[in-house]
């Protein structure tokens, strides 16, 4: 059975399983309940946070609702079991999705009969399957770091405090992009500064910041200010909330409200509040609430993972403008985007970018530091709730016990992934113990390289994937006989650009597919020239330099879809 499920998730991972516990046996009673308990045990432990449901008919049906041969329920038995099914599917009716269609296309007017339809529009079938699939990705997440000990400039002195601010040192460590050291510097290189929040014995806040200067140091401790009197009894958080490659001040309330203060810039920062973005829940406090970028377009959400399955609201804001959505549906704000694992340890849960691809990972944090991970591989089905993956524990963790709030994660070292940070104490400051990460892996599908254009002047679509650097040596043309492309064909693309740069479209207007590469910085766009060759079967490109210089100053998103450019024939 384990196999038969296996099969069926590894072919169809978005269809719904109901399975149904035996009937009882008269002759083998023992053994038909042995069985229905080991299928019971898969749905629970198995497949649990799959898309299963159970239809447990052997904890119900009686032996007399058995027919002569013992084995087969009566006209009753069978009405039984039918109202068994019909429960099991109503639990499951949120998850239960539309079927995909997985054949080939069957809307061939040409040949005429009842069941093919023109291809006009409006008249077009189902979704059908049009290639077999190719392309490539980088696998799943693999974890390493390397040990860089005590971040001397990172070391948090006692200066005299009291023994109750001391103990707070851990819980109000922070780590986040509040200073650009290099304006015109890509994003993935960000690095982020020593943070501290001290509340002391008059309950009142302070801000310091220390400067991330690359290599492991940080400057000397600076205040700021936050912009808005955020209380000490409530969390304090740190994210980007407009997408202006800044991180911005956070104040979650007791209550759960969320207020925001807009990082503007500067060294210190300068930061503007924009007032309450969140309103107060009735049963929901502050630590139910953490800040996160879920969807990896560069803005942070509002996510709940106190206790039950992780619930989101996207941030679906423009400039400093806010709005939320949900994830599964528009409407559907705090929808459910995370219901595996255990709920009693969900409160241990950090939701931040382990692997530098812009989506927060499920980070699970033990008491002895060890660190479980599950990666966001981005939604692909309805919505963009995320697939998750577990990858198990990439953090051993130390020696000690109890030290759970005593671990942080920031970019110290600039790789756009999380390090490991240790807060640790000693006799009369603490210690900033570092690990950079150096894993890889668990950021690029299959089908993130997909591009269809014309490329040989037939006046139908080619499949071209192109490489995340840019480069490509794979076409497959079509040949109108779906799910079947033909690899024979020879190609060549290299033009020093990342793919989300990377636009295919007819410029000169001879029928065939140029390659259009798009300055990140300007937008200005360089033409490489398609030299088809028909008879030698091949594709080259030939660099004609600038054709358009638009003016357009925004740039590509941090997402891979975030283009800030379209070209497309609108004539």
């Amino acid at each position: 059975m384990k196999s038969l499920i296996d099969d069926i998730y590894n072919k169809l991972p978005d269809v719904t399983v109901v399975l149904s516990t035996l009937v009882k046996s008269r002759d083998h009673r023992a053994c038909a309940e042995d069985v229905s308990r080991q299928f019971k045990d898969l749905v629970k432990n198995e497949y649990r946070g799959k898309r299963m449901g159970l239809a447990d008919i052997d904890s119900v049906i009686q032996m007399s609702q058995l027919s002569s041969d013992g084995i087969h329920p009566t006209d009753d038995g069978y009405k039984l079991f039918a109202g068994v099914w019909w429960n099991a599917i109503s639990k499951l009716e949120d998850v239960i999705q539309p079927p995909p269609t997985d054949g080939l296309i069957k809307d061939d007017s040409s040949t005429g009969g009842a069941d093919k339809c023109k291809k006009v529009a409006g008249t077009a079938g189902n979704p059908v399957k049009t290639q077999n699939g190719s392309g490539h990705d980088d696998g799943n997440y693999k974890h390493d770091r390397i040990e860089r000990g005590v971040i001397e400039s990172g070391r948090i002195q006692n200066a005299g405090d009291s023994d109750t601010v001391i103990a707070g040192i851990p819980y109000y460590m922070y780590f986040a992009d509040i200073i650009k050291n290099d304006p015109n510097s890509d994003r993935s290189k960000s690095l982020d500064d020593w943070i501290r929040v001290r509340i002391d014995d008059d309950q009142k806040v302070w801000y310091w910041f220390r400067q991330n200067l690359g290599g492991g140091k940080f400057g000397a401790s600076v205040s700021f200010d936050p912009g808005m009197n955020c209380r000490y009894d409530s969390k304090f958080a740190f994210g980007d909330f407009n997408g202006d490659g800044l991180d911005d001040f956070f104040c979650i309330k007791a209550d759960a409200s969320v207020s925001v203060s807009l990082n503007r810039g500067g060294s210190p920062p300068k930061f503007e509040s924009i007032g309450m973005v969140v309103p107060a829940t009735s049963g929901l406090q502050a630590d139910d609430v953490q800040i996160a970028d879920i969807d990896g377009d560069g803005r942070a959400d509002f996510c709940l993972t106190g206790s039950g399955p992780v619930k989101c609201s996207r941030n679906a804001g423009q400039g400093d403008k806010h709005s939320w959505q949900g994830f599964s549906t528009v409407d559907g704000i705090r929808g459910v985007v995370y219901n595996k694992g255990d709920p009693k340890v969900r409160n241990s849960y950090v939701l931040g970018d382990i692997n530098g691809d812009y989506r927060a990972d499920i980070l699970e944090i033990g008491q002895n530091g060890n660190v479980k991970t599950t990666i966001n591989r981005r939604g692909r089905g309805s919505g963009i709730v995320p697939d998750w993956v577990s990858v198990g524990i990439t953090h051993e963790g130390r020696p000690e016990t109890g030290i759970q709030n005593n671990i942080k994660f920031g970019k110290i070292y600039g790789s756009n992934r999380l390090d490991y940070i240790y807060i640790k104490k000693e006799k009369d400051h603490y210690d900033m113990l570092v690990w950079e990460n150096k894993g890889s892996g668990g950021t690029k599908l299959k089908a993130d390289g997909t591009f269809y254009c014309d490329m040989r002047g037939t006046g139908s679509d080619d499949y071209v994937w192109i490489y995340a650097d840019g480069h490509s040596n794979e076409i497959f043309a079509n040949t109108h006989n779906p799910p079947f492309w033909d690899p024979n064909y020879s190609f060549t693309l290299k033009v020093g650009a990342p793919r989300e740069l990377i636009h295919l479209a007819d410029w000169t207007g001879n029928g065939r597919c140029d390659v259009l590469v798009q300055d990140k910085t300007t937008s200005a766009v360089r033409l490489w020239e398609n030299q088809w060759n028909a008879g030698t079967k091949t594709l080259t490109f030939v660099d004609r330099g600038i054709v358009a210089s638009p003016g357009c100053g925004k740039s590509t998103g941090v997402g891979i879809f975030d283009r800030s450019m379209r070209i497309a024939d609108m004539e």
